[in-house]
């Protein structure tokens, strides 16, 4: 579930300690809001019943209040004060330029009461379309954003439970891809995992879009990914897709790259030092990177070799990530097919 991750339960934390202090909150959701706030707040609220208001039905917000908190109400104001609704909570959704409308005055009435509501008094928790927010802080309600909640361990956290590679490499290359491409979108960070099938699907570029408009937070089109603005992947054009795959690859492929330039140094250690040597090199063999190494092997080795594949192989990887390019799969696979037979000399 979303709301269990790190982000998400701590947005709904903030909300209910915020709201149990003041009576009321009001929760500014775009477009790409998450289903399940209502079981979310039942959870941090430890309640047995929550109900749930939806503004949009046109019942007359006392009528709609009284139901709710099991009461007779004629004021807005005098809910925050009647003793008979302590320790109850309600939640009204669909609050948007049209409703709000409606239920301004009994919000203002209620906010008003809050001033004398007891520590346990009743709690309203208000689900506000972002065009309401300014209207909703003019009232004197906190206001809580959705904007940033979902961070890199949430996406991380995600992807993981998807997760069924064997090889540990293929599986965090597939995870890092997943959640690089599509950030805060844990719906799409799935449908990437799950679209991964293959060695070879790791390293496909998704569809591009390259006719986007400057997408609008408000329609669930963008956010923020920790911190960074971060657009649908659905809206990204191949450069930005580009850009977010190699992100993944640097992160996860430069790591195993020195891996394996350490095995290989071990494995081919004595005829490696003697051609630096030869050279006239001052760098010791074990500092020397995949780019010196190829140079030696060519060298040394007669073309065919397959340790100098290899080490050319790797050295073209290392270069092409150090450069900003993604690796291609028949890259890889070229590299995979050395990576069991190197001999030492």
């Amino acid at each position: 579930m979303q709301w269990d991750l790190t982000g998400p339960s701590a947005f709904v934390i903030k909300i209910a300690e915020q709201a149990e202090a003041s009576g009321i909150s009001a929760i500014i959701a775009p477009k790409h809001f998450p289903e399940g706030l209502e079981d979310a707040i039942k959870e941090k609220l430890a309640l047995l019943d929550l109900p749930v208001i939806d503004a949009r039905q046109n019942i007359p917000p006392l009528a709609a209040l009284s139901y709710a908190f099991k009461v007779e109400l004629k004021s807005g104001r005098s809910l925050p004060l009647m003793a008979e609704a302590e320790g109850y909570v309600a939640v009204v959704i669909g609050i948007n330029a049209s409703t709000l409308t409606a239920w301004e005055t009994t919000l203002r009435a209620y906010q008003s009461g809050c001033k004398e509501r007891p520590q346990y008094g009743p709690i309203i928790i208000l689900k506000a379309d972002p065009d309401c927010h300014e209207t909703i802080e003019q009232m004197g309600i906190a206001c809580h954003v959705w904007q940033d909640i979902i961070g890199y361990l949430d996406s991380l956290q995600w992807a993981l439970q998807d997760q069924k590679k064997a090889d540990p490499m293929l599986g965090r290359l597939a995870v890092e891809t997943a959640v690089c491409l599509a950030g805060w979108e844990l719906e799409e960070v799935s449908r990437q995992m799950i679209r991964m099938d293959s060695t070879k699907s790791i390293f496909d570029i998704p569809d591009s879009n390259e006719e986007c408009d400057d997408p609008i937070w408000e329609q669930g089109q963008i956010d923020k990914f920790d911190g960074v603005l971060f657009k649908r992947l659905a809206l990204s054009d191949r450069k930005e897709i580009s850009r977010r795959i190699w992100r993944a690859q640097v992160t996860v492929l430069f790591g195993w790259l020195e891996t394996l330039r350490e095995e290989f140094i071990r494995q081919n250690h004595a005829w490696l030092r003697e051609a630096t040597q030869a050279g006239k090199s001052s760098i010791d063999i074990s500092l020397q990177e995949w780019t010196e190494i190829g140079r030696l092997t060519r060298q040394i080795l007669p073309e065919g070799d397959l340790r100098r594949r290899y080490s050319e192989t790797a050295s073209e990887m290392r270069n092409a990530l150090a450069h900003t390019r993604i690796i291609e799969y028949k890259l890889y696979n070229r590299l995979i097919q050395c990576f069991s037979k190197p001999r030492a000399y």
